[in-house]
């Protein structure tokens, strides 16, 4: 089995408007099966990052090559893990580079029909405007229940924690350290399934921020809608 998916995230801002940017972002992942209830994967990722001109964020291109596997493991639970390697190249010279190791699991308990518990954990890197850092280092964990609410809507919530960490040592109020963030989230949203691949998303999600810099520290609301083209 071949999947292929082509995403663009488009983020816009009112006040702050060089954090504008395009992600274009594709992505294929092939399954072979193994066992009768596991398969191997082995999936691929390329994306381009373009901000608005006349910023100090520097446009990118980054891949991501990952393997793992996914498969049935208990009655009604399924799962899968997958590890890999991510490059990042920013087109500023001045920009470091992003090179490192890339983590995913969760293992899915099918409640009902209509309804599944999702635990996961996720482990990679995110574009950064703070300082020096073109970028920074994450670790979530997270749940999400998800109900099928009509043939077509479904529904899900769910509390999730990061730890987020910068490469570069920066200077806040007289210290010297590279700065670190725990964050607290909970998301909810509606995915509106139009076509068999096009679907719709509308996302509220309420974030925490508590920073080892504490003028870093925020809670943040967010609407998100958009939209998903899989073939």
């Amino acid at each position: 089995r071949l999947d292929n998916a082509y995403t663009l995230t488009s983020d816009r801002y009112d006040s702050i408007s060089y954090l504008n940017r395009n992600d274009l972002r594709y992505t294929g992942t092939a399954y072979y099966q193994l066992f009768p209830k596991t398969s191997v994967l082995g999936e691929f990722n390329i994306g381009r990052i373009l901000y608005n001109q006349g910023t100090n964020n520097s446009d990118s291109t980054y891949y991501q090559i990952s393997g793992g596997l996914e498969g049935a493991y208990w009655p009604k639970v399924t799962g899968t893990v997958k590890a890999g390697y991510k490059q990042t190249d920013y087109d500023q010279s001045v920009k470091n580079n992003f090179s490192g190791l890339t983590v995913f699991g969760n293992i899915k308990y099918d409640m009902s029909l209509r309804t599944d518990v999702n635990l996961y954990g996720e482990r990679g890197s995110n574009e950064s405007s703070y300082g020096v850092n073109s970028y920074y280092e994450f670790n979530r964990i997270g749940l999400k229940v998800n109900h099928q609410l009509m043939a077509r809507l479904v529904w899900d919530i769910g509390p999730y924690f990061e730890y987020n960490r910068y490469p570069s040592e920066t200077i806040e109020n007289g210290t010297a350290a590279k700065r670190e963030d725990a964050i607290f989230g909970a998301a909810t949203g509606l995915t509106y399934e139009l076509k068999e691949y096009l679907t719709l998303n509308f996302i509220y999600n309420y974030k925490q921020r508590a920073s080892k810099f504490d003028a870093f520290d925020y809670e943040d609301n967010k609407i998100t809608i958009g939209s998903s083209l899989i073939f």
